[in-house]
């Protein structure tokens, strides 16, 4: 999972990596990242009209808030 405080938290691999990416089993910050992407769905749902390509990034963007989810507990 993408780390939600890059280069603020402690279990961001990037200076390792060169990838803001979360080293811990379970993201301590996940309710940051839920919080993210429930406003960029909200951004694409608040359009009047989408185009395929938000239509599609909605879609992954709402499989990656159930996920985040079902990994929260």
């Amino acid at each position: 999972m993408l780390c939600p405080l890059p280069g603020k938290c402690m279990h961001d691999e990037f200076i390792r990596t060169g990838v803001h990416f979360c080293s811990a089993p379970r993201c301590p910050h996940a309710r940051l990242v839920r919080m993210a992407l429930g406003e960029q769905i909200q951004a694409i749902c608040r359009k009047e009209q989408r185009t395929e390509a938000e239509e599609r990034q909605l879609e992954r963007l709402k499989k990656e808030y159930a996920r985040t989810l079902l990994e929260s507990g």
